[in-house]
């Protein structure tokens, strides 16, 4: 009885709550199978029996925001960690005569100009030139949009992102997008940015047993610069989500985990999530 309450509470919550993630309320029906429930997610962890766990659906979480990672304030803007394939991308930029690569090299000092020409593909310098980069490409985000029809022509763009550079964008919310755009101009070569969300959540499985398992939600996207943020200002608007925050979240499968002290949970793909107050 107590779980189909929790189910009523948790799919009127959601019915009351405006879209995000490019997901409408007209949707809802489409994607959201509740022949996955929270119980049956808890039992397959227990029972280490997941033959009855479907990996195309969705489903409806609830619970508290535990952590929200990476917590840095400006984890957008491009560190030397996030470069997955370091000599792939010097040459490019060293070699390639595409429009935003000839773009970024007029923006670079003459310095590193310099330092780019005379790389050979050696580790050491690889180190030096990365440095010095990635603190010239945060400089380059903080300022302009780096987007042009021109220049991007022929780089895949999506639908969000193509919407985003029409609008009249903020100092960080610019930087931002230009991670964005960055990511789409070398694919495969830039770390996509992540939010990883971590949230304990209750699932009834008796009439007074409530068990806890922690559940983490990658968000990816355009949308994570409004959502995720270390400190929630004053003017917060409604769908910021902040430490602690009690959310609502619909989320596909992709794995189960079982951390270092025995602790079981799900890694969960996010398409939307919400603050419940």
């Amino acid at each position: 009885m107590k779980i189909k309450i929790f189910f009523f509470l948790m799919f009127t919550s959601f019915l009351i709550i405006p879209s995000l993630w490019g997901l409408s309320i007209t949707d809802f029906d489409k994607i959201v199978d509740f022949s996955i429930t929270l119980e049956e997610l808890t039992k397959a962890l227990e029972t280490k029996d997941f033959s009855r766990i479907n990996y195309t659906k969705f489903v409806i979480l609830n619970g508290i925001a535990s952590s929200i990672q990476p917590d840095k304030s400006f984890f957008f803007l491009l560190n030397p960690e996030d470069i997955l394939k370091v000599s792939v991308f010097i040459n490019t930029l060293k070699n390639t005569p595409d429009s935003v690569s000839l773009y970024l090299n007029n923006r670079f000092s003459p310095e590193l100009r310099e330092e780019l020409k005379a790389y050979n593909n050696s580790k050491v310098d690889e180190v030096s030139i990365l440095k010095k980069m990635t603190n010239e490409l945060k400089k380059i985000f903080r300022g302009e949009l780096i987007y042009d029809e021109v220049r991007f022509r022929g780089i895949s763009l999506d639908s969000e992102l193509k919407e985003y550079v029409k609008r009249d964008l903020g100092t960080e919310e610019k930087a931002f997008i230009n991670r964005l755009l960055i990511e789409a101009a070398f694919p495969g070569v830039i770390k996509k940015i992540t939010v990883h969300i971590e949230i304990v959540y209750g699932v009834w499985i008796g009439y007074d047993e409530v068990k806890s398992y922690k559940s983490i939600i990658e968000f990816k996207g355009t949308e994570c610069f409004k959502i995720f943020k270390r400190r929630k200002p004053e003017d917060a608007s409604p769908e910021m989500v902040n430490i602690n925050s009690t959310v609502l979240i619909v989320a596909k499968i992709i794995k189960d985990y079982t951390l270092d002290d025995g602790t079981k949970g799900w890694f969960l793909e996010g398409y939307y999530i919400r603050e419940v107050r």
